[in-house]
């Protein structure tokens, strides 16, 4: 179809809810993927003759101008219910970019070879501070440890054959120091 404007972009457009579609692998076919961007000319003549309200059939028209800095886009949408139609337009303006949004132009795909070498460099330098770092923490930590569980042992509570042994030696001596010792204390 050519209407003979310049520069006019036709295409046809669907638009759906994923999870409305789950059940539709000629639409989405992986639930945790994105939907497909080609459709079978079947599965397209379907969806645009058909009123499905999942799937939504627009006609895309758009126009650039000013060497596609401008660009103007038309959706149409018709759809029959019972003896209505209804028809849907939506219009969008796409305006040119300002000049710090054109810095991304200038980016390459691949990073340049002084780029490379530098992060190569610095991450020789760094990393083995990183190393030493790390394994000083896991000494601190290793100490810590082992700090926690002499201290624990040290301050325990006596075991029964010392406490029998100290009560043994208090009633021979007559010394009341058992008391403190024994695990019951009885009147």
């Amino acid at each position: 179809m050519s209407l003979g404007i310049p520069h006019l972009r036709e295409q046809e457009m669907y638009f759906a809810n994923g999870c409305d579609i789950r059940d539709q692998k000629a639409l989405l076919p992986d639930e945790h993927g994105r939907p497909a961007q080609r459709l079978p000319a079947d599965v397209a003549s379907e969806l645009a003759h058909g009123s499905d309200p999942r799937v939504r059939h627009y006609k895309w028209f758009s126009v650039g101008d000013h060497a596609h800095e401008v660009v103007l886009s038309y959706f149409f949408r018709c759809s029959r219910q019972g003896t209505c139609l209804f028809v849907e337009s939506s219009r969008f303006v796409l305006t040119p970019l300002t000049e710090e949004h054109r810095a991304i132009d200038a980016l390459t795909m691949t990073p340049p070879v002084t780029a490379v070498l530098r992060l190569a460099i610095a991450s020789a330098i760094v990393a083995p501070y990183y190393i030493i770092r790390a394994l000083l923490r896991i000494a601190r930590h290793l100490r810590d440890i082992v700090n926690d569980q002499l201290h624990a042992t040290t301050h325990a509570t006596p075991s029964i054959r010392i406490c029998c042994s100290i009560t043994a030696s208090a009633a021979r001596c007559g010394n009341d120091s058992a008391a403190r010792c024994s695990p019951t204390t009885s009147s």
